[in-house]
């Protein structure tokens, strides 16, 4: 559905030396921009029928549809990332068909981004003197671009070498659901669950490239923005223990984001993509395209700072590691 890189991290890239290599995903890979661009999404023509029924429900009330669906082309993401000592602020965007960008604010100044153009995926660490954008590493850049889809792992039910199926009713949160198996071409498996009410997803189960556990993200909060839904709450726990909560303030639709937002050369410019009060007008943004959280709307920062990680450490994604954030 909406991993926006931090279920990721998603929201997940270990701190590398610089490297001008670029991260390839080959045409083999289900993320690969010619085969989502020439994949019909929501197409369950000859999958199971139960299964192609418990899609086609969850399409038509998530996404309203082909049609509302055809008519959405990019998503901007602002929100708060709160970790165990601290939270940090973050601005996230999807575009069609696998465009992702993280930025987390550290403190007033600095940050850290993570970004996929649909070839090269790379990262930036703004807290080192002469920063500049560095590969991910490779694991780091696996978990990264498999949940760059934008719609999710359900959108595209007959990408080559794609197997979904439907397992049993299971319950989450104490909400009964159906279980959606996905296994990728790369080999990858995620496991999403479906309410049997209203086919919002619930939760989403799958394995961290870099560490080998299981991470389950549960999503709750749900909000309709042009009548496409979005869990504006969500908790991703790894090994069973919470890792990090997200919590959405403000989700924008078809802003004019353009392929180069999410290029290496684009760091120039963050601070244009960073604005809040004045990325309205920037935009040119209809108000009644925006969903609110209650109370938001400030253009304050949330205070905080970090220390960061060992860059050697490759035991852990970045964000289980900005463990030490703290109030100025």
């Amino acid at each position: 559905m909406w991993a926006v890189g931090l279920c990721f991290v998603v929201w997940c890239a270990a701190l590398a030396g610089e490297s001008s290599a670029v991260v390839s995903i080959g045409n083999e890979n289900a993320a690969d921009q010619d085969v989502l661009r020439g994949t019909k999404p929501m197409d369950v023509e000859g999958l199971d029928p139960k299964l192609a029924d418990v899609l086609t429900k969850y399409y038509k009330w998530t996404f309203g549809g082909s049609e509302k669906w055809n008519q959405i082309q990019s998503v901007r993401f602002d929100g708060l990332l709160h970790l165990a000592d601290g939270t940090a602020r973050f601005t996230a965007f999807k575009k069609k068909p696998n465009y992702s960008k993280i930025v987390v604010y550290l403190g007033k100044r600095d940050r850290f981004v993570l970004s996929y153009d649909g070839e090269d995926a790379w990262q930036l660490n703004t807290t080192g003197a002469g920063a500049e954008p560095s590969t991910m590493p490779a694991d780091e850049a696996k978990n990264f671009i498999r949940d760059a889809t934008m719609g999710g792992h359900l959108m595209y039910p007959q990408i080559e070498g794609k197997e979904i199926s439907l397992l049993d009713v299971t319950k989450v949160e104490g909400r009964l659901c159906y279980q959606v198996e996905v296994k990728l071409p790369t080999g990858e498996q995620i496991i999403s669950c479906l309410d049997v009410s209203d086919f919002s997803e619930l939760s989403q189960t799958t394995v961290n490239a870099v560490n080998g556990l299981l991470e389950k993200t549960i999503f709750s909060d749900f909000r309709y923005l042009n009548r496409v839904r979005f869990p504006f709450a969500s908790r991703m726990l790894s090994d069973g223990q919470t890792v990090h909560t997200v919590e959405m303030q403000r989700i924008r639709t078809n802003l004019g984001i353009t392929p180069w937002m999410f290029k290496r050369a684009s760091v120039a410019h963050m601070g244009e993509e960073a604005v809040e009060d004045g990325a309205v007008d920037l935009f040119k943004e209809p108000i009644d395209d925006v969903a609110w959280k209650d109370g938001f709307g400030s253009s304050e920062s949330v205070p905080g700072q970090t220390a960061f990680p060992d860059s050697n450490d490759k035991s852990q994604s970045i964000l289980d590691k900005l463990d030490k954030l703290s109030s100025e």
